[in-house]
């Protein structure tokens, strides 16, 4: 199973959401990835964080206005990734 990595800050709304987190890691099992979510004390965005939950996936942010709008647009990165992993293994069997 492939690692996802899915870091929160410690000051974050969302981190407190354990409900939020374990939906994410049931997302993740769903599409065939073990999620690993590091919480860590600062991303050094501050005013983004106070206003708003994020999650920073493989390095990408992903922000919105609300955990469950964020769920979503984690939903829709993932199976874009996924598609495109999958692209790529059918032009290398090609």
């Amino acid at each position: 199973m492939q690692i996802l990595t899915i870091e929160i800050c410690g000051n974050n709304e969302l981190s407190w959401e354990e409900g939020w987190l374990d939906k994410i890691r049931m997302l993740g099992r769903q599409r065939g990835l073990e999620v690993q979510i590091d919480v860590n004390e600062c991303h050094d965005l501050c005013s983004e964080c106070m206003m708003y939950p994020y999650l920073i996936v493989e390095r990408h942010v992903l922000m919105a206005d609300s955990i469950p709008e964020l769920y979503q647009r984690l939903v829709k990165y993932l199976d874009e990734k996924l598609s495109q992993a999958s692209r790529r293994e059918g032009d290398e069997h090609a």
